[in-house]
């Protein structure tokens, strides 16, 4: 297994590797068995800058993340504002987060060598080996996603009932945009619309969709991202086009942004490894401003959790 990760450009090759162009890999001891019940770890990779990132947004992220059963999250620290230290900080003392300042003064100064897909990149892969000794399974998805069982209560539910089944290495979530101009849910109560991302843009849909199951959430979780923003399109991406991933981190070398790009052990028969998760079970569903490519639909999978989540 690898010692350190290069941040320089792959086309820099002209250039000499120093220690501050390697990322020195945190290995941690194995602490599971097989016998085990599978526990899944959070990776946030890189990709804050200063604004643009709502940190109530951030928070829901996370506690939806810990409601379906993660149990650690990782978050690589790029450029994240200040304002986000009380947050991170609450969720290390709980025990529930490492925080790594990946940017560092030192890789700052050679910025000229590499570039966030490198960052990133690199971000992953350690993640990756730092977590495959404490957490079997990796999930892995960015902070304006989700990947959400369509049937099941969590992800523990989901490996007993489905993923023990269909034994894989890579558990490939398909894509499905909510574009954040999209209008909210026809049924949000209108005396919460002094929020970010609410919109007067408003899809049409066939009928007027019924309320009486959801009229009963609380203000508190209509508040939410995933309560109000269930309109999305109809149309789930092709494989490897903004999926993202559960992995068994010991069977994967090298971690890709939307797939695994090396199995382990090296050269070893890649069949059977990838599960493209069917639409109807798993969805990675998607929250952001991205070119409308498909029809619309109301979509209120997340609604199973709300409550939960607004509590």
């Amino acid at each position: 297994m690898p010692y350190a990760l290069s941040l320089y450009n792959r086309g820099l090759v002209h250039i000499n590797i120093t220690e501050n162009l390697l990322f020195k890999i945190h290995y941690s001891k194995k602490e599971w068995k097989e016998s085990d019940p599978p526990k899944f770890a959070l990776l946030i990779k890189p990709v804050f800058k200063e604004g643009g990132v709502i940190i109530s947004e951030i928070i829901e992220d996370f506690e939806f993340h810990i409601l379906l059963g993660v149990s650690h999250i990782y978050f690589y620290n790029l450029s994240a504002p200040s304002a986000f230290d009380p947050v991170l900080d609450y969720y290390q003392k709980e025990g529930l987060l490492t925080l790594i300042q990946f940017y560092s003064s030192l890789v700052q100064k050679e910025t000229r060598f590499h570039s966030d897909d490198k960052l990133q990149h690199t971000a992953q892969l350690d993640c990756l080996y730092r977590s495959m000794g404490k957490y079997r399974f990796l999930v892995y998805d960015d902070y304006d996603e989700i990947i959400l069982p369509q049937k099941h209560a969590s992800y523990h539910e989901l490996y007993f009932q489905y993923l023990l089944k269909n034994p894989a290495t890579e558990y490939m979530f398909l894509n499905v945009f909510h574009h954040l101009y999209f209008g909210d849910d026809p049924c949000t109560p209108q005396n919460i619309y002094n929020l970010p991302f609410s919109s007067t843009v408003i899809p049409k849909v066939p009928n007027k969709p019924e309320c009486s199951n959801v009229q009963n959430f609380s203000a508190a979780a209509w508040k939410l991202l995933v309560a109000r923003k269930t309109y999305r399109e109809d149309t789930v991406q092709m494989a490897a086009f903004r999926s993202k991933l559960i992995v068994q981190s010991e069977g994967v070398l090298n971690l890709g942004t939307h797939l695994v790009l090396e199995f382990w052990p090296v050269g070893s028969n890649e069949t059977g490894r990838r599960h493209i998760m069917p639409p109807d079970i798993g969805l990675l569903h998607h929250y952001r401003s991205e070119t409308q490519m498909g029809g619309t639909i109301l979509d209120r999978s997340s609604h199973r959790f709300i409550q939960k989540l607004g509590n």
